[in-house]
């Protein structure tokens, strides 16, 4: 049901504005299915980072050799509170900012 909510607001407007630009249309709806198939990655990420070893099992590694470049970005500039990280939010808010940014392209 999550899923079909997301989904339907881009399903619109890519109703709305395929007769003008069927190409950048369909380019900004793959964009946003690849930044959300991102987004889960990083989830998942940090979900196997609560849990010992899981992150040095092959799925843990594929995972993290995916996630782990992006958000290292942000150790940069946002330091680690208390053992905490808070990279992985701050990576899904601007990975939603930019989702929501390429509404106005089209």
């Amino acid at each position: 049901m999550l899923l079909l909510l997301k989904v339907l607001p881009w399903y619109v407007l890519a109703l709305h504005f395929s007769k003008r630009r069927p190409l950048m249309t369909s380019l900004v709806y793959l964009i946003n299915r690849l930044i959300t198939i991102y987004i889960y990655i990083l989830i998942i990420d940090a979900i196997l980072s609560w849990f010992p070893n899981a992150r040095q099992s092959a799925f843990g590694r594929f995972i993290s050799r995916l996630a782990d470049p992006y958000i290292e970005i942000f150790d940069a500039f946002i330091p680690s509170i208390g053992g905490l990280s808070f990279n992985v939010i701050i990576g899904i808010f601007v990975l939603q900012l930019v989702q929501r940014g390429l509404i106005y392209l089209l």
